[in-house]
Parts: structure tokens; sequence; C-alpha cells
């Protein structure tokens, strides 16, 4: 089967690009592959980062990536099209995650349906989105409409697709987050430790890009409750900010000097990645709002237990008491509490992961991905 994806990929940056390649390779041991990549994702003004790119090592793919579009720019978006059925695939998957590409990928969809006979598959991250946009509902309708098939990655967003109207739920396909294929028996956490300048002491990490509704202030309150009870830990917080850090400064501010914190508010590049998830004892994910998170399926792919807010979207990434726990959103007592209560209690989470983690493999993802696409 010749497939096609059109999204973020090599070079850049982030969860979402990740995903599109994992996805890819997986695919492409039994699947011809080509990628449709961006030129360009965001203009310069939109995209509250420093950089959108990660050329921190070179990488080689085993199909071919093609960078053609740049969905703020409609000179590029019939060109794309017209590569796309050059190539002339069976299915087209398309990573769809935040209301600024709709236009972008509603006019190549209807190009494609009009000129081609090119199932279209939709990947929906999320159908209900952090940013409020004009005519949002109406467009992600249209896109929803002008696909063939719909794959989204958890129950929350499968129930999502009842918010819109006439909605054919025959173009459903539920899957789920595959784990990162990581082997932790290669790893060396005492020189990770060395790498960060971090202390062989019990360790709370909170990774990734920082949103207001990624709750990182929330983390930060809890931390002098947790300091206060347990002398010997430290917090990590690593991450860029997207926006203003003022609230956050703020708060660490006022932690006082016995207090072991490490605010590395910068990019992560993946060459690095395995360092901060292996220093890591506990990592929180205190997210106000979610669908879900690639945050919580790498901590489980580093066998390491969470704790995440109680919202639609996380709580069911959990089983409770066994892979992680979680406290009340925006309550930083109560989430001071819980992760005393890991610490003191010292529950055996580890092993039940390695055992739950066996049902999220790649294999699996993309078995089930290919009996339902056709």
């Amino acid at each position: 089967m010749k497939i096609a994806f059109l999204g973020p990929a090599y070079p850049f940056r982030g969860g979402i690009a990740q995903f599109l390649h994992n996805m890819a390779d997986h695919l492409a041991k039994n699947n011809e592959i080509e990628v449709f990549n961006f030129k360009n994702q965001y203009p310069k003004f939109f995209f509250p980062g420093k950089n959108q790119f990660d050329l921190t090592e070179k990488k080689q793919f085993k199909y071919k990536i093609h960078r053609v579009l740049t969905p703020y720019n409609p000179f590029t978006w019939k060109q794309t099209a017209e590569k796309i059925i050059n190539y002339n695939p069976d299915i087209i998957i398309i990573k769809f995650w935040i209301p600024f590409f709709s236009l972008a990928y509603l006019y190549i969809m209807k190009y494609l349906r009009l000129n081609s006979e090119i199932r279209i598959c939709l990947l929906c991250h999320n159908l209900e989105f952090h940013e409020k946009w004009f005519m949002l509902t109406k467009l992600t309708k249209y896109l929803i409409d002008n696909s063939h098939k719909v794959i989204v990655l958890s129950q929350t967003v499968a129930y999502s697709t009842k918010n819109f109207k006439n909605f054919n739920q025959d173009k459903l396909i539920e899957l789920f987050h595959p784990l990162y294929e990581i082997d932790t028996n290669t790893l060396d956490k005492q020189k990770a430790l060395q790498d960060l300048n971090l202390k062989d002491i019990p360790t709370v990490l909170f990774f990734g890009y920082i949103k207001h509704y990624k709750g990182l202030d929330v983390f930060l309150q809890a931390i002098p409750k947790v300091s206060k009870k347990i002398k010997d830990i430290q917090f990590v917080v690593a991450g860029e900010i997207y926006g203003k850090d003022t609230q956050y400064q703020k708060i660490i501010k006022n932690f006082t000097q016995d207090i072991n914190f490490v605010f590395n508010n910068k990019y992560i590049p993946s060459s690095d990645i395995d360092k901060y998830f292996i220093s890591a004892d506990l990592v929180v994910i205190p997210y106000r709002t979610a669908t879900q998170s690639g945050i919580v399926q790498l901590a489980y792919s580093y066998n390491k237990p969470v704790i995440v807010s109680n919202i639609n979207g996380l709580k069911d990434m959990i089983i409770e008491g066994k892979t992680g726990l979680s406290f009340e959103n925006e309550n930083s007592d109560d989430l001071a509490k819980i992760i005393l209560d890991f610490f003191n209690k010292k529950q055996n989470f580890v092993s039940y992961i390695k055992d739950n983690n066996k049902k999220y493999s790649w294999q699996a993802f993309t078995e089930k991905l290919v009996e339902n696409i056709l």
C-alpha cells in the first residue's frame, strides 16, 4: 500500500513531528511511504517559542520527505495537493492538532477529492482546542466531513466527535497514543545526573514546552509544601516557556535557599530527553485542560510513574495507584499531598508500568490502523 503523510516532519521539532516519524517508520516496514512536510510551520510573529527547528542531529529516513506546504501561504496549497496526486498514494494521513492549519488543509482535501481517488484520513490529536478561533467549529466540521476516516488517540477525543452535527461514527478509528521505543537498559542514571548537574536524590520532573494551560504555576506552588516535609528532594522543570515568564518567576522568587530547584527554560533537544527522564523518579503533569498527553506516554516509555490532574484526557491515561496518581485540578495543596504520599508510601509502580506498557506498542498501533483504514 502507498501511504502519504501531510504534517510537520524533520527538521521541525516537537512531539507532533516525532509522532509522525514513529508512525511512518513502522508503516514503512510493509508499505511505501512519502511525507509531505511544511516549508514553514508558523510565521515568526505567531510562534511563541525561540525556534521552530531541531537541528541538533542530522537524521536519515527510509522514505522521501518533501518540504512543500506553508499553511499561511495560499500559493503553496495547490502545489502541495498536486505533488501528493503525482505520488498517487492509496491513502493520505493528515496530522491535525491546531485550527491554524484548517484553511490550508481544507483546500488540499477538497482538491484531492475532486482530482483523485486518494482516501483521506484525518489524524486528530485533539478536537477541543486551547486556542479560540473565528469559525473554529465550522472549519473543523468541514475537515471532518471531507475525510474518509477520522483517527483519534483517546476516548476523550473520540467523545468530542459527538459535538459535530451528523458526524458519521463509521468514519471513526479510535486508537491510542503508543509508547516511544526506548531501550532503558542502555541508559546510565549517574551519567545523566552528572551531565545535568543534578543531585543523586529523589527527583520530580515537569517536562515539555510551557503554556498557561500546562499548569506549571500549580506545580511551582506545591514545591515549598513538599520541601518542608522532605528535605532531600529536588524539582526539575525542563522546557521552553511560550509567552511571558512573569507569573512563574514571581513564585520562584519566594523559594528558600534550601529548596533544590532547577529550571532549564529552553527547548530540550531529542538528544537530551533521555537524561531528564532517566534522572527522574516521578513525572508531574498538572495540566488544566487536556485531551491526551504525549508526556504521559513518554514517562511510561522510561518506566516512570506520573501524577496527573484529575481531568478527562489525563486521568484515563493512568491506572490509579498502579501506573500513576491523580490530584484535584489546579489545587497545589492536593498536588503536594499526592507527591508526599508517593515518596512516603514507596509503592512499586515500575513493575506494573512495564507490564501495562505491552499493550501500547507501535506495532499494535499500526496493525490496528491498517485493519481499519481502508
